[in-house]
């Protein structure tokens, strides 16, 4: 089709469109194949029209043009099917239209990833005598001789006829792709899976909490399985100095002991649901038997996934689908997330040069763009594709053991890496070296600390030492210990770790008995909080939110506490039943404690009984205090 037929058929389906002739708009688009329509893709999808949902597509790609085209082709008559099946269930007919919205989250991922569409997502804009300039065109060039054509159109639509607006970038594939995320399939996006398909262990289905894989090399599907049955939890506050609150919800993240391959394979994922703040319905899968306690936790930069490192250096990705109650895919507590995994079954795990990782020191670091995980588990420092779940390589084999990772605000390329002898390198990727070598500390580096508008980096070790040093220069500025509290042991070969504040400029430094806040550069101690004496456990994890106008602390003995980050004054302290396990014999803490990065009300806590749990106050209240 020539540029000039396209410009006459954008001309005609802007008159049509304005003259509000729907059905012939749509069928110019099927015919022509020039534009596809996602709001009505959609909303034909919503009201069940597979007929028109399959006669609509057909008019720009076929079951076999490319892997994209199969998946999209594959789900569409798998949840065909399933509906068929299920018509005449009353609870089934509820969940409909829920089924659907998630069914036509991933489509779409699918279509925006599909080189077919490229350029068919997005209309040009024409200014209203566009199709009287084309017609008139048409009617200039038949009385004008060929060689003389090009001249007649350039001067006729200089400057009338814009150019199509350009298509973004295709979607790539953020595989290997999750068990929660990932199953992975050539040139599959990193869509969450739909939910058309139900636990086979109860009578009627739920479209939330049990996604559905497709399997594109027969055609078929199996219903994933839900291995246990859900369970009430009695009803939880959070004992608050002020007054009481109660959570929206919390969710627990596991994955099932069965799941089917998919593209991308997922499976399901266990959830906690809030009803109105006075109960809490608790349903809990089994845990996979090769996961152990969690190491470390994080959000991804985006906020839509959150990430957990084990002690048994297996990496774990968990993502929120893109729907109509989430357009943005952002984590929330009130909807279940899903449990990304490679459809080869690989995981991210790292290198551990055959010592035991459950005595290794784990620790990672994510790029800003959310596309390369850097980790460590003891052994090798390890690479990976966030999309892929692959490893692109591994660096700087122990001894000495990389014991903290922090890479560079402004330029990725550019690692920290703390070393259990003391040491700390600057590792700059893009040339493969080592820049430089900053000794200070006496023990191992336990925590490392950009800071973009001061221009230096902040480390912390086991011997209590905070280090400050500049990035311009890497040499070392200042340097202060932090002391123990009145009546408590020397802080010996205490981790010590540190955190800047939102305005770059205050420290949070956290040990096992006290937080402090310093002001940096000059590491001038500003406000103290210690442990009290009568405390039954010690602080495992403390970190600013994303505002820094909060702290979220756990302890020990189960409990998290929320303090006001200006004053160091408790706020908030949750009830531990909301996280821990009713079974008192069945011993889990609180051991890591991850901060959403855009929602300051948000965090997720990883247990050492494996669970990960996210946590936010009722959307009545909006802030966990006043």
């Amino acid at each position: 089709m020539s540029s000039l037929e396209k410009d006459l058929l954008f001309s005609i389906h802007q008159f049509l469109h304005e003259k509000n002739f729907k059905r012939t708009v749509h069928t110019l688009e099927q015919e022509s194949g020039i534009f596809f329509s996602m709001p009505y893709f959609q909303d034909r999808v919503t009201n069940g029209d597979w007929d028109e949902v399959e006669n609509y597509l057909s008019g720009f790609t076929k079951l076999k043009d490319n892997t994209n085209s199969t998946n999209i082709f594959t789900v569409i008559q798998h949840h065909k099917n399933l509906e068929a099946q299920d018509r005449e269930d009353e609870k089934v007919s509820r969940e409909l239209i829920n089924a659907r919205g998630y069914m036509f989250a991933y489509v779409k991922k699918l279509i925006e990833a599909n080189p077919v569409f490229r350029d068919k997502l997005k209309l040009p804009i024409f200014n209203p005598s566009t199709l009287r300039l084309s017609l008139n065109l048409q009617n200039h060039l038949a009385a004008v001789p060929t060689s003389q054509s090009t001249s007649a159109i350039t001067s006729l639509l200089q400057g009338a006829v814009p150019k199509p607006a350009e298509f973004p970038t295709p979607f790539r594939a953020q595989g290997p792709l999750p068990t929660s995320p990932l199953g992975c399939v050539t040139n599959a996006p990193s869509a969450p899976q739909p939910s058309a398909s139900y636990p086979s262990s109860v009578p009627h289905p739920s479209a939330s909490a049990c996604p559905i894989g497709f399997n594109t090399q027969n055609n078929s599907a199996d219903v994933l399985k839900h291995p246990t049955t859900p369970k009430n939890k009695p009803a939880v506050d959070i004992q608050n100095d002020h007054s009481e609150l109660l959570l929206k919800g919390t969710k627990r993240l596991e994955m099932s002991n069965e799941f089917m391959l998919s593209t991308p394979a997922i499976s399901t994922i266990d959830d906690v649901n809030a009803s109105s703040g006075s109960n809490i319905e608790d349903r809990v899968s089994p845990v996979a038997p090769t996961v152990s306690m969690v190491s470390r936790l994080m959000y991804t930069n985006s906020g839509s996934a959150i990430l957990a490192l084990y002690v048994n250096a297996v990496h774990k990705l968990w993502k929120w689908p893109e729907n109509d109650s989430n357009s943005m895919g952002k984590a929330r507590a009130r909807l279940v997330p899903q449990l990304w995994q490679p459809r080869s079954g690989t995981m991210m795990t790292n290198e551990t040069s055959g010592m035991n990782p459950e005595y290794a020191f784990h620790c990672f670091a994510l790029s800003n763009n959310d596309q390369y995980l850097m980790s460590v588990s003891g052994g090798e420092i390890s690479f990976f594709n966030m999309g892929t779940f692959k490893t692109i390589k591994t660096i700087m084999s122990p001894p000495p053991a990389a014991t903290f990772l922090a890479l560079h605000p402004r330029d990725n390329n550019i690692i920290a890496i703390g070393s259990d002898d003391s040491s700390i390198q600057i590792y700059d990727a893009t040339f493969n070296e080592v820049k430089t070598k900053l000794k200070a500390h006496q023990e191992r580096i336990t925590g490392l600390a950009f800071s973009n508008i001061l221009n230096v980096l902040v480390s912390s070790g086991a011997d209590s030492q905070l280090c400050v040093w500049s990035t311009d220069t890497w040499e070392k500025q200042t340097n202060e210990y932090l002391q123990s509290p009145a009546g408590r042991s020397g802080a010996s070969l205490a981790d010590t770790r540190v955190q800047f504040h939102h305005d770059q400029t205050c420290l949070l430094a956290v040990q096992e008995t006290q937080i402090v806040i310093y002001e940096v550069p000059a590491l001038k101690r500003h406000m103290k909080w210690v442990l009290p004496l009568q405390a039954s456990g010690s602080i495992t994890y403390a970190t600013y939110s994303c505002d820094s106008k909060s702290i979220y602390v756990s302890f020990e003995c189960g409990r998290i506490s929320v303090l006001s980050a200006s004053s160091l004054d408790l706020r908030c302290r949750i009830n531990p039943s909301l996280y821990l396990p009713t079974n008192p014999s069945l011993r889990a803490y609180p051991l890591v404690v991850a901060a959403h990065p855009s929602k300051p009300n948000q965090f997720a806590v990883g247990l050492t009984d494996c669970g990960v749990y996210l946590l936010e106050p009722l959307e009545s209240e909006g802030k966990w205090y006043p």
